[in-house]
């Protein structure tokens, strides 16, 4: 009951469209609220008030894929196991080899744009549980924490992003646009507009 009350809540405040301006050293997600008429910026999970996501994908030692800050500091040690500012390299030509593994650029596009996406969830999510939390507190209800946080393992993402607005600087051609409707779409996003830098 509470949780059906606090996910209507939530999916009524926020726009179903993401936004995202995939940078070349950073990257930061957006989401409309509704109700207050602002945009805000997504939190980076974990971080209170930290929105940067770095634009740094890399492959550990044991063939894990890292992106942002723990692709920065495996840049320190593994430097040729790490891509940044793959943006400028959009439509490169050939393929990136990271510890055994080859990635095309509008991949790596992909993992990183879909890192935003993946934040995004969880900011949504947790805005569902605290909400949750808070009108049971209010009404008395008492659940152990481990089953609460066993009820929303459960229930997984309350909204699936599908639609996202991204920016680009002003003087991509149609080829480096092209190459990031591609890299939205590895991240499953369908992209609604792309705009440019300056206008965004």
């Amino acid at each position: 009951k509470f949780y059906k009350i606090s996910r209507s809540k939530v999916l009524s405040t926020y726009s179903p469209i993401l936004g995202i301006d995939f940078g070349t050293s950073n990257s930061v997600g957006a989401i409309f609220n509704k109700i207050k008429q602002k945009v805000e910026l997504i939190p980076i999970p974990g971080k209170l008030d930290y929105f940067y996501e770095p634009s740094v994908f890399g492959i550990t030692e044991n063939g894990e894929q890292v992106i942002g800050e723990k692709a920065e500091i495996l840049q320190i040690t593994k430097p040729e196991n790490v891509i940044s500012f793959i943006k400028r390299r959009l439509t490169a030509d050939g393929n990136f080899n990271l510890n055994g593994k080859v990635f095309k650029a509008q991949e790596i596009a992909g993992l990183i744009i879909n890192k935003i996406k993946q934040n995004t969830l969880i900011f949504l999510n947790n805005q569902v549980k605290d909400q949750t939390l808070k009108l049971m507190n209010e009404n008395g209800a008492m659940v152990p924490d481990s089953l609460v946080s066993e009820f929303f393992l459960e229930k997984g993402n309350v909204i699936e992003l599908c639609d996202v607005v991204l920016s680009v600087p002003a003087g991509f051609d149609d080829s480096q646009k092209r190459a990031t409707y591609d890299a939205a779409e590895i991240a499953g996003l369908n992209v609604k507009r792309l705009i440019a830098e300056p206008t965004a």
